[in-house]
């Protein structure tokens, strides 16, 4: 008796085991498998999956009781899928980083120092092949229902919500300004698809312009505009010019239920850990996500979903890259989840909202948390709310599961040439910080497998005075060429919204929102040569050619001259020698005062990674790839003085 109560125990941990991997992802169909790089192949396949309504893990999601069931009482749903993995599977070192993409782009590849590639395929989309080499399985998973319908592209296929067969209606908005005069402008955000309009002739169709951020709407006559492409666009006679914000709100209908990709991430990953058939197999699992994405990783945690239906963790770690504090419109009625909250575009959605820093998540304590910034969040993305209090009085201790490096003197965008972006005043921020990223996963995994802790947190603070309010902030304003932004105008705050009283159910009943009072956003101080200080001093920072910055200001043709060009800094290289700095009466020092020669500049770049070596923030393997970095921005900076 004993023994068959044992034996049937036995059973039903068996099955106990084995349903929960299958209850959610129903399966993974493989659509295409080749061989990529140095012994890896790349899968793309389609997970598919089913949700039920009221669970524990489900019932957060927005919308989901109301989606069209299966036989099974459940919620279908898909995704897209790219693994990059050894397909000898004993070279992998049991990790996998899971890539977020960011509007339907993978951009794990970021890590390898490659070709920024949706199909990536030949060897310069692949760079050195870091993650190869250090074993890395790469899972990039779909999540996002209204991604553009271009090649390569990772999307979610989710289902409309509707009440009992009835469409579902609710307001959307959309607002956007233009660099040169147009005649018809997209709804949806940069190519995304748009919810479809209700009825072209609603009262609720209202399109308005206005001259600043916080200046009066003005309405513009119906007659004036017109709904095109089907819905997907609206045509104002007599163009949308430069120098107006335009914002259309209009009654939308057949809603998406979104947060199912919030739960197609968290499935996923549970079931690449826990279920024999999958086509990999990963023991921990690295959320990476880069801006918008990287928002998502936060949402994702905020929201609960970084725990599976079994109640298993979902990740061992995350690294949120350039997110800034905010979340995202990833899990309400009519979301439209590429909005963000840029230095000047997508402005007052439900982006840049509480909780900021990660003392205020429900942060399980075996997650780890490694944040990555630039300058220019503090200047476009409030990131300083991120290690401060709401009032902005007082930083705020960073829990021990959490990093935070505050790259100074970086952008948005990494690694771009120092040349002038179309629309902006100066040359483009060089600085390259993937050799960041990099080490920061080694770290990341070192941490989460063997509980060695990373490299301290790197970040200016106001005990410290290098983190000060805006009306504290100085600029060596006498730099030659330079336009340097007005704080009181060009620096992006985040404000209390009020969407109207379902929001916290996830229904939007007030678009434009109420503004409330604004959160203090408070900036980095600069030393002499207008470099932040406060934060992680990258090699070219560190042995700077020039003055780095995290901001540049709009060409004023363009409409809105003092604000922000969005995601981009600046770069304004020093001169070459004594007298070129004297005839410009340039403040800085010149190259040849600070290095003497290329020799001497080379000596004190690698001086700067030696010690970024030793303090772990730069791997060893990368130190000849950045003196080979250090050769070409000398020859860059030398070539464009020449000019």
């Amino acid at each position: 008796m004993v023994r068959s109560r044992t034996v049937a125990l036995a059973l039903i941990a068996l099955v106990t085991r084995a349903v929960p991997a299958q209850a959610h992802v129903v399966r993974f169909e493989t659509l295409s498998r080749a061989a990529v790089g140095d012994g890896y192949e790349k899968i793309v396949g389609r997970l598919w999956f089913a949700d039920r309504p009221g669970s524990a893990a489900n019932r957060r999601i927005v919308d989901l009781e109301r989606a069209a069931r299966n036989v099974d009482g459940e919620v279908s749903s898909s995704d897209d899928v790219v693994i990059l993995a050894p397909r000898d599977r004993t070279r992998a070192n049991g990790a996998a980083v899971i890539d977020i993409p960011n509007r339907g782009g993978a951009t794990a590849l970021i890590l390898d120092g490659g070709r920024f590639s949706h199909e990536p395929d030949v060897p310069d989309d692949l760079g050195d092949g870091f993650l190869m080499r250090h074993g890395f399985i790469t899972i990039s998973l779909g999540w996002q229902f209204d991604v553009p319908r271009a090649p390569g592209l990772l999307g979610l296929r989710a289902p409309v919500a509707s009440d009992d067969r009835h469409p579902i209606t609710g307001l959307v908005r959309s607002d956007f300004h233009v660099d040169a005069p147009q005649a018809e402008h997209e709804i949806g955000d940069r190519g995304h698809v748009a919810y479809r309009v209700n009825d072209n002739a609603d009262l609720d169709n209202v399109l308005t312009e206005r001259d600043e951020v916080l200046a009066p709407r003005r309405v513009i006559p119906r007659a004036r505009w017109r709904f095109t492409r089907a819905g997907a666009a609206i045509a104002l006679d007599g163009d949308f010019t430069p120098g107006r914000i335009y914002e259309l709100v209009y009654r939308a209908k057949d809603p998406v239920v979104v947060g199912l990709g919030l739960a197609a991430v968290r499935d996923a990953v549970s079931y690449f850990k826990h279920d024999p058939s999958a086509p990999v197999h990963v023991l921990r699992a690295y959320g990476f996500g880069i801006s918008q994405s990287g928002r998502f990783l936060r949402t994702l945690v905020v929201r609960g979903f970084d725990t599976d239906e079994q109640g298993r963790p979902v990740f061992e770690g995350i690294m949120p890259i350039v997110a800034g504090p905010s979340l995202g419109s990833f899990d309400h009625r009519f979301a439209q989840p590429s909005r963000d909250a840029a230095a000047f575009s997508s402005f007052f959605y439900p982006t840049d909202m509480p909780p900021f820093h990660e003392r205020e998540w429900p942060l399980p304590p075996d997650l780890k948390v490694i944040d990555i910034v630039t300058s220019h969040e503090y200047w476009g993305r409030a990131a300083s709310l991120m290690t401060t209090s709401d009032d902005g009085t007082r930083d705020v201790a960073l829990p021990a599961n959490v990093r935070f490096y505050a790259v100074a003197g970086g952008m948005h965008i990494t690694g771009v040439s120092p040349t002038k972006l179309a629309g902006a005043r100066e040359r483009s921020d060089p600085l390259d910080y993937h050799w960041l990223e990099r080490s920061t996963l080694v770290r990341l995994d070192d941490w989460a497998r063997s509980g060695t802790a990373p490299p301290p947190s790197r970040y200016p603070t106001i005990a410290d005075a290098t983190l000060v309010a805006p009306e504290r902030w100085t600029f060596p304003r006498t730099i030659p060429g330079l336009a340097v932004p007005d704080p009181a105008i060009a620096l992006h705050r985040t404000w209390r919204y009020d969407f109207g009283p379902r929001w916290d159910a996830g229904i939007v009943d007030r678009e434009p929102p109420l503004l409330g009072a604004p959160y203090p956003s408070l900036i980095p101080k600069v030393d002499g040569d207008g470099i932040d200080l406060g934060g992680l001093r990258l090699p070219e920072v560190a042995a700077p050619l020039g003055t780095y910055t995290g901001w540049n200001l709009r060409e004023p043709a363009t409409g809105f001259g003092d604000h922000l060009v969005d995601f981009y800094g600046s770069f304004v290289p020093f001169a070459l020698t004594n007298g070129t700095q004297m005839a410009a009466h340039d403040p800085r020092r010149s190259i040849a005062e600070r290095y003497g020669d290329r020799s001497g500049y080379l000596r004190a770049y690698q001086a700067a990674t030696a010690t970024l070596v030793r303090q772990r923030y730069v791997l060893a393997e990368d130190a000849p790839a950045l003196r080979a970095r250090a050769e070409w921005l000398w020859r860059i900076v030398h070539e464009t003085a020449r000019r």
